[in-house]
């Protein structure tokens, strides 16, 4: 079972299956209901950060931190497919918490401290969320006492505390150290860092870190951890996890894909497992629930969205635009590869209104190829960039006879394209242009923040029906 950072996006903490570390099933999210969580108001890539997932006496634990909002939390089940139970607080600031049940009863909370002050660790009671006893600094930091991510371990009798230092972009890594406590004192790994590619400059796959361990059923032992698919000097999907294999040395310490680069087919790891392949979503908005991968930029507000009775789903704009923190309705699934395919089929359903098929990384950073209609009635598709404070609005079938379009946007690891089909499936051939946008625009490097581009559905003004959203991969 896998647990992932989600953000200002909600529902939020997907869970994901697998039974051989390479394809995974998406069963849910935890977080799925708004008594969980409040993300109204939160910057991008605030939110939902870095949970740990754990397993302890018949129930999953994940503790996590609402950036930006109520700080850490736990949510616990019996079964990961959910439902998961309302937050339980625990006070503090930082984030990347993490829980350490040890075999005597204690549990131990760990974090990150928002002042740069090293790993700080308190004893907890999980099922109230109460930190007990002194607090105390468990790790100062190998080179930098900015260091986040604390998971701890019991592996053959000894304590081992991972940790991500190097901040989270180029020069993430991941370092190790052991102890005879869980409190301490730790001993650093002479080989440290155990994983980064802040030496590899030039090689695709960059920011290595953030990590933790699972031991599999054969006995073997991996680690997930996060890390970025560059394209040049940019990166626009965002922080990705990632798996390598762990051997360990014979005075124990791990060695992380025999210490080679990490690569995308785990070249390294004679493991016979191969590579995933990411599903296509094809939702037809016909089912009682909408497909666990669909999300929406923070909590969905139910005036802005229902589900008509013709098996489609109906988004209703209001005062607030994409471009505010609050947003227009929005409704998508990150995109998961480079070259990807998203169609949409829309209807206006009201005077003056405004929706489309959105290419997002967040307010301000974003492409739009819109239907649009004037109170008078006048109706046009329009491609919209938003780069900073660089706003175009851009004709591509005006004027446009009709109230519905169907969308279509393809990506290639450099650029967008987007296109009106026909009733046939091909590309409208009265289109006055075929739109084309940069990737690198909707980049970190560009946008900043850690999400990645989202792919979806967007009403601006008015009430937009949607009949059905896909999206391919690959």
């Amino acid at each position: 079972f896998l647990a992932t950072s989600s953000f200002e996006y909600f529902p939020g903490l997907p869970i994901y299956r697998s039974n051989d570390l390479v394809n995974w099933r998406l069963l849910g999210n935890a977080m799925d209901r708004q008594s969980q969580v409040e993300l109204r108001g939160l910057k991008s890539s605030d939110g939902v950060y870095a949970p740990t997932l754990r397993f302890h006496q018949g129930t999953f634990y994940l503790v996590t931190t609402v950036v930006g909002g109520c700080g850490h939390i736990i949510i616990t089940t019996d079964d990961p497919a959910g439902p998961w139970s309302d937050p339980i607080r625990v006070a503090g600031p930082g984030f990347d918490p993490d829980l350490f049940f040890d075999d005597d009863g204690s549990v131990y909370f760990s974090r990150e401290d928002i002042g740069g002050y090293g790993i700080r660790q308190q004893r907890i009671d999980p099922t109230t969320g109460t930190l007990l006893g002194e607090e105390r600094v468990i790790w100062a930091g190998l080179e930098d006492p900015l260091c986040e991510a604390p998971p701890l371990y019991r592996i053959d009798g000894s304590y081992y505390l991972l940790v991500a230092e190097g901040g989270t972009h180029r020069g993430h890594m991941v370092v190790i150290a052991r102890s005879n406590h869980p409190s301490g004192p730790f001993e650093s790994c002479p080989d440290n860092p155990i994983l980064t590619h802040r030496n590899r400059v030039l090689h695709e796959i960059q920011a290595t870190g953030h990590g933790d361990l699972v031991q599999a059923s054969d006995g073997t032992w991996w680690m997930v951890f996060l890390a970025i698919r560059t394209n040049g000097a940019y990166h626009h999907l965002g922080r990705e996890t990632f798996i390598a294999p762990l051997e360990w040395t014979p005075d124990g310490w791990p060695v992380i894909n025999r210490g080679e680069a990490i690569t995308a087919n785990l070249e390294n790891a004679d493991s016979g497992r191969g590579t995933s392949v990411w599903p296509a979503l094809n939702e037809r908005f016909d089912g009682s629930s909408l497909s666990p991968e669909l999300n929406f930029r923070r909590n969905n507000d139910s005036r802005r969205f229902e589900r008509s009775d013709t098996g489609s789903i109906l988004l209703y704009g209001g005062p607030d635009g994409i471009e505010t923190v609050q947003g227009a309705p929005f409704l998508g699934a990150r995109q998961r590869a480079f070259e990807a395919v998203g169609t949409t089929r829309l209807r206006l359903r009201s005077p003056g209104g405004a929706g489309g098929l959105v290419v997002l990384m967040n307010e301000s950073h974003y492409y739009a190829l819109l239907l649009t209609r004037t109170e008078e009635g006048e109706p046009s598709i329009r491609f919209r960039r938003r780069i900073g404070s660089i706003l175009t609005n851009e004709p591509v079938l005006q004027p446009y006879d009709g109230d519905e379009a169907t969308f279509r946007v393809v990506a290639t690891k450099d650029w967008y394209r987007f296109d009106v089909l026909d009733e046939s499936g091909e590309t409208d051939s009265d289109m006055e242009q075929t739109p084309r946008a940069e990737s690198r625009l909707l980049s970190t490097e560009v946008a900043g923040g850690f999400t990645g581009v989202y792919i979806g559905m967007m009403c601006e003004r008015g009430s937009c029906e949607f009949e059905w959203f896909s999206l391919t991969h690959g």
